[in-house]
């Protein structure tokens, strides 16, 4: 897979880097010593929740804005010095990034180390990423199910709005398809192993896609965030037993709206709402308000009973990779697996 990208074009804007200590010390790490041909990946997170990226090698660097990718020179090599051109400035000692000139402001933006791009990917909150070869494209699904199309090695961005999946359970697929102006996307992923064309990494799904007519192919996975919110956590077992299928092809699931401390889902049959409070590793359920449509089907209604006594006493819950666990008084009753997808 083509890791460096040299045909991004320069677009003129202002990103000034002031000084100041950060707030995490892997926000200077490999910036003092950048290796001259692997790319050392950096997320600036701010405090208005924008995220951007960066790939500092030796001699350049590559700022990624979503929608275009500026390429800085290093303008000074003797000293360390920064990346510069056409007003975009990038020091290479760190610090905490202010973009001006590229669209809305953005002040105090703390820099973190990625080990990779996948990391990288993660930082920046892409729940789902496909990739494809020759020439090399990727597909980001990034809040909000916002596609981000990156073509012909990055040279081709397009930012999708946000698309609703169609699933199709019987072919084991999930359809994306929107159209913005000037531009159409469809993309098809389906549950099944895939082996990139050119590394040979394994990913967890197949992917097709057409943009703007054009046809491609390649695999994708998700990307566990680590994170309690802004995930469908789908139910798959309740006190170690596994959760029956739910009315009309409903699942049983939860998601977590981190910005409002909502949470909202369904027990298989009925939906239901409310609040929830996590600090740390503890969490708690305020009461929650529930649909009343009768679950006659099976255990349904026992289940959907159960339901609602385990996460009246939850206290603490676990992510691992794309595993939720909740606990009540230390044992494990819920288990939730995340689908990047939905």
């Amino acid at each position: 897979m083509k890791q460096r990208i040299d045909t991004w074009i320069i677009i003129p804007a202002v990103l000034v880097v002031t000084a100041g200590v950060a707030a995490c010390d892997r926000s200077k790490e490999g910036f003092d010593e950048l290796d001259a041909q692997q790319p050392n990946h950096f997320v600036y997170s701010c405090v208005d929740g924008y995220r951007f990226s960066a790939r500092l090698y030796g001699d350049s660097a590559t700022v990624d804005l979503g929608d275009r990718v500026l390429t800085l020179p290093r303008a000074d090599l003797a000293t360390g010095g920064r990346f510069e051109a056409g007003g975009v400035v990038l020091p290479a000692e760190g610090g905490q990034a202010r973009l001006d000139g590229v669209g809305p402001s953005h002040e105090d933006c703390e820099g973190i180390r990625a080990d990779n791009p996948w990391a990288a990917a993660r930082l920046m909150g892409i729940t789902f990423r496909a990739v494809g070869q020759e020439p090399g494209w990727t597909i980001d699904i990034v809040p909000q199910r916002q596609l981000r199309y990156s073509g012909d090695y990055g040279a081709t961005r397009i930012l999708f709005p946000a698309a609703e999946p169609v699933r199709d359970d019987s072919a084991g697929s999930v359809t994306f398809q929107v159209d913005t102006t000037g531009h159409s996307l469809v993309m098809v992923v389906r549950t099944e192993p895939c082996q990139d064309s050119m590394s040979g990494e394994e990913f967890t799904h197949s992917v097709e896609v057409q943009v703007n007519g054009d046809s491609l192919r390649g695999c994708g996975r998700g990307i566990p965030t680590g994170d309690l919110t802004g995930t469908y956590w789908r139910l798959v077992e309740m006190e170690g037993n596994p959760v029956a299928a739910g009315m009309a092809g409903r699942e049983a699931y939860i998601r977590f709206d981190g910005a409002e401390s909502r949470v909202g889902g369904s027990t298989g049959c009925n939906q239901f709402g409310g609040t929830y409070e996590a600090a740390g590793d503890s969490l708690r359920f305020g009461q929650l308000i529930m649909t009343r449509m009768a679950c006659l089907e099976g255990d349904l209604m026992q289940q959907e009973q159960r339901f609602q006594q385990l996460v009246s006493e939850v206290d603490r819950f676990a992510i691992r990779e794309d595993s939720l666990t909740f606990f009540v008084a230390e044992n494990p009753v819920m288990q939730f697996v995340a689908d990047y997808l939905r």
